[in-house]
């Protein structure tokens, strides 16, 4: 039986991943409209929209549509549209780039760092390079499906310790100085979620790990901690979980925050690369089995 009767749902990736065609999302959508495209996004955890050129008004009523914009905190953001993160690399020729703004080239989860991350985000692709700067996609529940029971057993009750300055700790200083990095760390202390986690609509179980924020594991030696978190980013990198977004102008993708970690490619040398993001107020904790 057809799920869907108004959106043409196309799936590009064998775990994660689909293509919405059919609709004008820069439009007011009907409920029965959201109600599918809500389907298709917890189905395939990323869902991808071409030749969208929405206005930033619409990027937040399309937004609205999923659940509360977040505030964007220290991120660079649109003068009049606060919820709307604005990233841009090589805007001016020999610009110096930050080092703390490309640490999206790491697997991660958005805001894992917060007792209550984002549930998702909303990307626009602005003014994007002809060649590279694609994202890549993991379902961290097809990671987990493939775990052996045995791994299953271990992973199910273990607890990490996420941090937002976990990695980028050196350049925080190199950039910003010591005080700063004291100050960051004080205002975000490092938070505890479980290892594995619940997508809340189906029960489904999925990995919540990632090479960017997650310090340690709750309870382990540091070198136990270390050998387990190596494999399974290795586990989880492999390409059979993965799915691979192209980008061009007017793209728009939306992914599902809890179950999927992403990470950008900066392939694309001095080429312009304009992006805009709203990420989901998230409804609650990670949960664990």
């Amino acid at each position: 039986m057809n799920e869907y009767n108004h959106i043409d749902v196309r799936p590009f990736g064998a775990n994660a991943g689909a293509e919405v065609r059919g609709i004008d999302i820069t439009s007011p959508l009907e409920k029965e409209v959201v109600r599918e495209i809500k389907t298709a996004w917890q189905a395939h955890l990323v869902l991808l929209f071409r030749d969208q050129n929405l206005e930033p008004q619409q990027h937040m009523t399309f937004a609205q549509y999923f659940g509360e914009p977040q505030k964007a905190g220290f991120v660079p953001t649109l003068k009049e549209f606060p919820f709307i993160r604005h990233q841009e690399f090589n805007k001016n020729p020999g610009e110096k780039i930050s080092k703390i703004g490309g640490v999206n080239l790491l697997w991660h989860h958005d805001d894992s760092f917060w007792k209550v991350p984002s549930k998702g985000s909303i990307l626009h692709g602005i003014d994007v390079p002809d060649v590279g700067g694609d994202t890549l996609f993991v379902s961290m529940i097809a990671a987990y499906d493939a775990l052996s029971s045995e791994m299953k057993s271990m992973v199910d009750n273990l607890t990490c310790y996420h941090d937002l300055t976990f990695f980028i700790q050196d350049t925080i200083i190199e950039e910003m100085g010591m005080q700063a990095l004291e100050r960051i760390k004080k205002e975000n202390p490092p938070v505890e979620h479980p290892l594995v986690v619940v997508q809340p609509k189906t029960g489904k179980k999925a990995l919540y790990v990632d090479e960017m924020h997650v310090s340690k594991i709750k309870g382990m030696h540091p070198e136990e901690s270390k050998c387990l978190l190596e494999f399974l980013s290795q586990h989880t990198s492999k390409p059979e979980f993965q799915c691979r977004i192209r980008w061009s102008n007017s793209t728009v993708i939306m992914w599902d925050n809890l179950c999927v970690k992403h990470r950008g490619v900066h392939d694309f040398g001095t080429a312009h690369r304009e992006m805009q993001r709203i990420a989901l107020v998230g409804e609650h904790s990670p949960k664990a089995p």
